[in-house]
């Protein structure tokens, strides 16, 4: 996906949607220029609540967005209408919703020790974190998370 975000410490549901959607979305509490120029550098946009971060004048314009909503939702269709993000089936679900690594596929065999054993018999398709070793499976919740990200592209958005 084109677009990184770093995503201040107050809009910790904001990132996990963003990654939920194949975005790479750091989570981070910044409190000074030199840590938030070392993410700009690396091509990442900073989301924020925080109003003193608006002040400062050295910020590029392009690479900060001030997130006016509190409700989780609605910060999304925010995003969505400002960065002009789509919903692209082939990135849904592709990063860890809890610390951001790009999931990796696994085979039934090599799940089967690792989830609940119903889980095993009922699901083929798994993916796998790396980094802090969660299994992910396409269960009942997939259908709300799915259906909860369409209404941020459908409501005053275009699909």
């Amino acid at each position: 996906m084109d677009k990184k975000f770093l995503v201040d410490f107050m809009l910790g549901k904001l990132a996990k949607w963003l990654r939920l959607l194949g975005y790479d979305a750091v989570y981070k509490s910044i409190t000074n220029m030199v840590d938030l120029e070392r993410y700009l550098d690396q091509g990442y946009i900073f989301l924020t609540r925080r109003s003193d971060w608006l002040k400062n004048k050295k910020l590029p314009k392009d690479m900060f967005y001030f997130v006016q909503s509190n409700k989780t939702q609605e910060q999304m269709r925010e995003i969505i209408r400002h960065f002009n993000l789509k919903l692209d089936k082939k990135y849904i679900f592709s990063r860890c919703s809890c610390c951001n690594t790009i999931l990796v596929e696994k085979n039934k065999e090599e799940v089967i020790p690792h989830v609940p054993e119903y889980i095993g018999k009922i699901h083929n398709r798994f993916k796998f974190c790396p980094t802090c070793k969660r299994f992910y499976w396409p269960g009942t919740h997939r259908e709300r998370i799915e259906a909860w990200l369409k209404a941020c592209f459908t409501e005053g958005h275009r699909p």
